[in-house]
């Protein structure tokens, strides 16, 4: 099967990525940046858990994990719960290839300097 045959049989899932791109790669910089990937592993844990471990707030986390969850990033078991997928597991600090999957900063600090145009 090609990729193309493959995205053709997900249209939903292909039309949400399309729409959403920008918030997706958000709230993935976000779980990134939190650490959420280093504080999980392949068994299921409460929001409220895992919340609790990056200093996140359990209710956005929540909704945030839940839409990576329908990207595979996470897995979600008994309700509020989750657990790291192998694609997650790209996010983890510590995993071979994690400088080449750590997503950039998505924004610039409103105090950053911005350097001067040369001719």
């Amino acid at each position: 099967m090609t990729n193309q045959q493959s995205q053709a049989s997900r249209p939903p899932l292909v039309l949400m990525q399309l729409l959403f791109g920008k918030q997706l790669a958000y709230s993935l910089s976000s779980v990134a940046r939190l650490g959420v990937a280093d504080n999980m592993d392949g068994k299921p844990k409460p929001i409220e858990e895992i919340a609790a471990r990056c200093g996140a707030y359990a209710p956005s986390l929540y909704r945030v994990m839940r839409t990576l969850a329908s990207l595979g990033v996470f897995t979600e078991g008994p309700p509020r719960q989750f657990a790291l997928a192998p694609v997650g597991e790209l996010l983890k600090s510590n995993a071979p290839s994690a400088r080449n999957f750590r997503p950039a900063p998505m924004s610039i600090s409103p105090n950053a300097s911005v350097p001067e145009a040369t001719a």
